[in-house]
């Protein structure tokens, strides 16, 4: 198994690599899992899910995903037409698979209305926790999102009609006091500050989390058998990655790198490592002519 080689997709265009020199190209869009530019300078997250991807052949992977990007702005293209443009023209001598990391930053912005106030009604019951009908907007706008996404890949003349679009879950994270970087321009903590504001113990702070997250694992991976107002079937050929439970969890006291993870959100490298094992052989597994 060789590590895929990832780059810039602008970089394309300089020349620095030839990509019908690899068994398989890829695109990729998405969040801080999969990005590798546009971060804060004390953001010491540089690692991230692509670089520890590995197949049985060379692999080039471009990627434009930007840490903190939502579903909603990568399926919008006036907010992201140069993702709408990628999937058109594909690069080089074709596109083998298309790589999204989102959904995560959707489910966090979302935190503060998803889940009910900490009182009457809400017991350790995960269920009642989070607010149904908060919920099922999620999962309409994120369906619709992912919808667009195949509906741009499948148009007529595109360079990635039917090519396969590879997603994962993201495992369960412990809410903590463990931003992104210390000092000026700190990201985070994300889901800490919510449970906090909404009265919930630290005894529940764990369990609501992992509702979270749940509820969002099990929103995309009925992606592919969505079906669309008029009955059809809306997303082929779309595949999700469900590697929950890979990850050590972190100490709901530690401030820095605890278990697989390197703050609240984000994985450790061996952390990366741990999870792409079982991404990549999904990925191998649902590749063109192996399924």
């Amino acid at each position: 198994m060789r590590l895929a080689e990832v780059i810039q997709f602008d970089a394309l265009d300089a020349g620095v690599v030839f990509p019908e020199q690899f068994d398989a190209r890829f695109i990729a869009e998405g969040d801080s899992w999969f990005s590798l530019n546009a971060l804060p300078m004390n953001f010491f997250t540089a690692d991230n899910l692509l670089n520890h991807l590995r197949f049985p052949g060379s692999a080039l992977i471009a990627q434009m995903a930007n840490p903190g990007d939502t579903i909603r702005r990568m399926s919008d293209w006036t907010r992201n037409p140069a993702f709408r443009q990628a999937l058109r023209h594909g690069y080089g001598p074709g596109v083998d698979g298309i790589l999204v990391s989102g959904g995560g930053n959707d489910l966090i912005d979302a935190a503060p209305r998803l889940l009910r106030r900490f009182g009457p009604g809400v017991t350790e019951d995960p269920l009642s926790f989070i607010d149904a009908g908060a919920m099922q907007l999620l999962r309409n706008y994120l369906h619709e999102g992912y919808a667009r996404i195949v509906e741009w890949r499948d148009a007529p003349g595109s360079a990635t009609r039917d090519v396969p679009i590879f997603l994962h879950c993201y495992d369960r994270v412990v809410p903590r006091d463990a931003p992104a970087a210390a000092g000026p321009g700190t990201t985070g903590p994300w889901l800490l500050p919510v449970l906090e504001r909404l009265g919930y113990p630290d005894a529940l702070h764990r369990t609501v989390a992992f509702a979270l997250v749940d509820a969002l694992a099990a929103t995309l991976i009925a992606l592919d058998a969505w079906q669309s107002p008029g009955g059809a079937h809306a997303l082929p050929k779309v595949y999700v990655y469900d590697g929950r439970g890979s990850l050590t969890a972190a100490d709901a006291g530690a401030r820095g790198l605890s278990g697989d993870w390197l703050n609240e959100i984000h994985p450790s490298s061996s952390g990366y490592e741990r999870y792409a094992g079982g991404f990549s052989a999904f990925i191998d597994a649902h590749f063109p002519g192996t399924d």
